[in-house]
């Protein structure tokens, strides 16, 4: 683990992050990177696992987009909100959906607490149309997607 990297994340605090910024915290960027030592270093020291903010959203939209599955699981195990909003892409599972991850899909669908696929907001409106318009829609089934295509 890079011990530098980690004290700087410990001296961290968002409220000092610009209004526009890519990532807004340490658990972000490294849930982004895939760095899961790190991300579970920052989990145990008591990050926020569900902060919302910057272009990424949460730490689970991050690593999710990423299709970093294990921090995914890490995340969700932690208890993460996967249908927290925020970010670009409104909510995780429409930001998986744009990047097209059938298995961070069905991470998310399969979940104790699932992702809602109909929830509005972000860049393309809903789950749905991020995974048309990524050409990446069969994931979320043909019985699913015929109830819902004319709504």
């Amino acid at each position: 683990m890079n011990v530098k990297a980690v004290q700087q994340c410990e001296q961290y605090d968002p409220k000092d992050a610009p209004e526009i910024i890519l990532f807004a915290s340490p658990l972000q960027c490294a849930a982004a990177s895939g760095a899961l030592e790190i991300a579970e270093f920052l989990i145990q020291q008591g990050a926020h696992i569900d902060l919302v903010a910057g272009f990424c959203g949460s730490p689970l939209q991050a690593a999710a987009l990423k299709e970093h599955q294990e921090i995914v699981l890490l995340l969700l195990k932690e208890g993460a909100e996967p249908n927290s909003q925020g970010g670009f892409h409104g909510s995780t599972l429409q930001a998986v959906a744009a990047a097209g991850s059938g298995k961070i899909i069905n991470l998310l669908l399969e979940n104790k607490h699932p992702a809602l696929v109909d929830t509005p907001g972000g860049h393309y409106g809903s789950a749905l149309m991020a995974a048309i318009c990524s050409g990446t829609a069969i994931p979320f089934g043909r019985s699913w997607m015929s109830k819902r295509i004319l709504t």
